[in-house]
């Protein structure tokens, strides 16, 4: 006779328990990080601020203006190599500006006045070029170019005060 099959035994099935829910943590909000803010320095300079040259030779300077916020109105500068005798100041030119007067030139030193009729130096317009200067060797020796600043108003027709880095000429 047949052997019965084995029949299992019924085992209750487990109730499943229920998983818990995670709990909500506050996200942390981000600290902002302070950014550095980088002053805008109005200066006038010559670039570049080193040239050394065998005599006779001729370079070309420029004279910039970095930081006017307020745009730029007109200027008064006096542009002097010191000292005299080891180059000279043989031609100055300009953007065009609208109007433009230089003392004569070549010379040692030269005063340069322009007024921005054409608006060419609007607020904030970065790096402006205010001259360029072409300067000849004349001897041996280093000469210092410095920069005066007269007068320089913005487009609001308030003084300016420029802060100035001149260069260094060396010939021979």
């Amino acid at each position: 006779t047949p052997t019965p099959a084995a029949v299992p035994s019924a085992t209750p099935l487990a109730t499943p328990t229920p998983t818990p829910l995670p709990t909500a943590t506050a996200t942390p909000t981000p600290t902002p990080i302070p950014t550095a803010t980088v002053p805008v320095v109005l200066q006038v300079l010559v670039e570049p601020a080193q040239v050394q040259l065998a005599l006779g030779a001729s370079t070309t300077l420029t004279i910039v203006l970095t930081g006017a916020q307020k745009g730029l109105s007109g200027y008064d500068l006096t542009i002097a190599l010191e000292p005299t005798g080891v180059a000279e100041i043989v031609e100055v030119s300009f953007p065009d500006f609208g109007l433009t007067r230089t003392s004569a030139v070549p010379s040692a030193s030269v005063s340069i006045l322009i007024a921005d009729l054409n608006r060419r130096v609007e607020p904030a317009a970065g790096a402006q070029t205010l001259a360029t200067l072409r300067i000849t060797v004349r001897s041996t020796g280093t000469a210092s170019i410095t920069i005066q600043v007269k007068a320089m108003d913005d487009e609001q027709g308030g003084g300016m005060s420029p802060q100035v880095r001149g260069a260094k000429i060396t010939g021979g």
